[in-house]
């Protein structure tokens, strides 16, 4: 295959891309390199929104990145109108906000060496983060569970500030501070959805999950697979973003 071959189907590939895109929002590069802006602006749009954004491609100045070449219809269909999120003054001042925090925020050897403490608290978080986003349209009977453990690690990145400090009920406590003036209205809300967090995670690694499984095929000759908590685990992951956030504007 030769270059003008290459460049053709690269180019085939952009205009299936745009083709696929319903929105473009432009952003000025304040990174020092040309990949990093890239990653620090997508996180504040993630933070900012509450969704993952299904990226079809990046332009910048030196090149185009092609990251997807096509997204389901459903999927499509459910990010067509999220652009009206970015059409106000909020989403400018928010930006302002967290973007200084969001600097260098890459697994890079050389970067990881010069964080301290708390930026490495913070980052790996934030990374952490970002891997949720293969639960967002995709959950499983089989491993629903999985994505509560996995909130609950990164509430343990975050929070926990000592060896053997992870306990239920201290992560619980400083959840509870950090976003107590946000959500008095739903405070009590949130306190049992952590708690019933916590119990499915511990359900989940210590085996009773699978065991429960059994059980219930053995008394009532069912499959005994359990239903899959949407509105729960979407409630759960905003309440991580938003104390992200906070602990983003006010560490």
């Amino acid at each position: 295959m030769n270059k003008f071959d290459n460049d053709y189907l690269r180019e085939e590939k952009l205009i299936n891309c745009y083709n696929n895109c319903n929105w473009g929002i432009l952003f000025e590069n304040n990174s020092n390199t040309r990949y990093e802006e890239i990653h620090e602006n997508l996180l504040a749009m993630e933070l900012y929104s509450g969704i993952y954004l299904p990226i079809m491609f990046y332009i910048t100045e030196y090149l185009v990145l092609i990251e997807n070449i096509d997204i389901e219809i459903g999927e499509k269909a459910g990010f067509h109108n999220i652009d009206e999120i970015f059409k106000n003054n909020n989403f400018p001042i928010f930006y302002n906000k967290l973007l200084p925090r969001l600097k260098n925020i890459n697994w890079d050897t050389n970067k990881v060496k010069k964080w301290n403490k708390e930026q490495f608290r913070l980052y790996t978080t934030l990374l952490l983060f970002r891997d949720l986003k293969k639960y967002q349209n995709k959950k499983y009977v089989m491993t629903w569970e999985k994505e509560c453990s996995e909130i609950v690690t990164i509430y343990e990145n975050l929070l926990s500030r000592r060896k053997n400090d992870n306990g239920r009920y201290k992560i619980l406590q400083r959840i509870e501070i950090v976003l107590g003036n946000y959500l008095n209205n739903e405070l009590d809300k949130m306190i049992e959805g952590l708690k019933k967090l916590f119990d499915y995670r511990n359900d989940f690694i210590h085996g009773s999950f699978f065991y429960n499984i059994q059980k219930s095929i053995n008394d009532k000759s069912t499959s005994g697979l359990p239903d899959i908590e949407w509105e729960f685990l979407k409630y759960q992951t905003k309440i991580l973003r938003l104390t992200i956030i906070a602990f983003i504007l006010f560490m």
